[in-house]
């Protein structure tokens, strides 16, 4: 009866505390936003578009080693998908500053910008995605992110400051 009631206890004891750990680990995941739009700051005179996308960091602690890519994809017909990475115009960010409701240059929120030819956007079939990796700063849990945008998804304007993922409309 007592070995019974010892493993009994050991089983309850290491359930409730994976529950605990498992929990622990979602409440500390990096939480990251993507804007549901793109928005469209400009066409330059060579035909491309200046384009953003806008990141928000809920995160209490800062993200490390963030990769982020964005890709321009074209499905065909038959379900095949031409896939071409698309450059950002300024140089790879690797850290992204924790969420502070304080902190009014609101670092936490970030816009990663793109230059692409407006005439690559008219072709059938043509979508984007955006893709943002990043790790917590203390627990080294990560995150991944992917959010595939349609060409009608593109905004001419700008966007709001702080956590807010809403673009304000050019008119």
């Amino acid at each position: 009866m007592e070995v019974t009631t010892g493993i009994v206890t050991g089983i309850l004891a290491g359930l409730i505390a994976s529950a605990i750990f498992y929990l622990m680990m979602n409440i500390i995941r990096p939480k990251i936003l993507l804007s549901d739009k793109i928005c469209r700051r400009k066409i330059d005179d060579n035909g491309n578009e200046l384009i953003e996308v806008k990141v928000v960091n809920k995160t209490k602690a800062m993200l490390m080693n963030s990769k982020y890519s964005m890709y321009l994809e074209t499905v065909y017909e038959d379900n095949l998908i031409d896939i071409e990475e698309v450059k950002p115009v300024k140089s790879n960010l690797k850290c992204i500053e924790r969420y502070n409701r304080k902190d009014e240059k609101a670092r936490y929120a970030v816009r990663f910008s793109y230059s692409i030819n407006r005439e690559l956007l008219k072709q059938k079939g043509v979508r984007l995605s955006f893709v943002i990796f990043g790790k917590h700063a203390w627990s080294n849990t990560s995150s991944y992110v992917r959010k595939i945008y349609q060409v009608k998804d593109i905004v001419d304007g700008i966007f709001q400051k702080g956590t807010s993922l809403d673009i304000i409309l050019n008119k």
